[in-house]
């Protein structure tokens, strides 16, 4: 299994005692410009992990939940996808 290394966001107090002593809006913008870019990237990195995974499983490109192959239209558009589109769906 493959681990992701993401470092926990430092408390907001010492991000802002590092910016100094500017305009604290200015500074909580920053860090919430900051804080929502690492949650994006962590979400790539998890969903890239997950097709890792299933790479190495063998299992990549069988749904999850019904057992058959996703279509090859699907994992192009949706790599990460563990769902057929009927699963999906709901079907």
């Amino acid at each position: 299994r493959f681990a992701t290394a993401v470092r926990p966001a430092p408390p907001l107090h010492r991000v802002l005692t590092l910016m100094g002593h500017g305009y604290l809006s200015e500074s909580l913008d920053a860090w919430a410009a900051i804080h929502s870019r690492l949650l994006e990237a962590e979400g790539r990195v998890s969903a890239q992990a997950f097709v890792i995974d299933r790479m190495a499983q063998g299992t990549y490109g069988i749904c999850v939940e019904c057992g058959d192959p996703i279509s090859d239209a699907r994992l192009d558009v949706l790599p990460h996808t563990p769902k057929c589109r009927a699963c999906a769906q709901g079907r």
